[in-house]
């Protein structure tokens, strides 16, 4: 998919006025989305829309220094979106929808160059709690025991060992934030 239908597509799923609106829209999500999402993630996700668009996902390191994977929830999530995008909270996590759903956005079973619990992890984070599955739970406490056994293996050089802080990111838990 190419930028313009990239914007035009999320111009008319979230009813904005205009392609600039949902220019915004885009790049408040996808900035706010490039803070939240472990290293790396942000690059493969960024990889599979249109290069001006994706590189709203990478701006949030290169820009604020910050680097990615800040811990923060739903409701923090939609907050920054809708105060980059100058809307209403209720708009906000609207548009957010409308960037992030639909098979015009990101691919159905992106290749992220991770393990498979990995993905299963970047797979689960898109579900509601009500749509949750024991099968869904079971992988989150595979996620647990990984990085408590991680945690309790820490190398001598700990956080600052860049392959044992890799191998947890690869689940979304960074140790160097808090």
């Amino acid at each position: 998919m190419q930028h313009d239908e990239f914007i035009g597509h999320v111009q008319d799923r979230a009813h904005l006025f205009s392609r600039g609106d949902a220019e915004r829209a885009c790049r408040a999500t996808l900035e706010t989305l490039g803070q939240r999402v472990p290293e790396g993630l942000a690059d493969n996700l960024a990889a599979q829309l249109p290069h001006e668009i994706g590189e709203h996902l990478r701006r949030t390191e290169v820009s604020q220094g910050q680097g990615t994977g800040e811990r923060f929830g739903r409701r923090d999530f939609i907050a920054r979106v809708a105060e980059r995008a100058g809307v209403r909270e209720q708009q906000a996590a609207f548009i957010i929808r409308a960037v992030t759903e639909g098979e015009e956005a990101f691919t159905a079973d992106p290749d992220l160059n991770l393990p498979e619990l990995g993905r299963r992890i970047v797979r689960l984070l898109g579900k509601r709690k009500v749509d949750l599955t024991s099968e869904d739970v079971e992988v989150m406490q595979r996620v647990v025991d990984f990085v408590a056994e991680q945690e309790a293996n820490r190398p001598p050089a700990g956080a600052g060992d860049e392959r044992w802080r890799r191998s947890l990111m690869t689940v979304g838990h960074d140790p160097l934030k808090p």
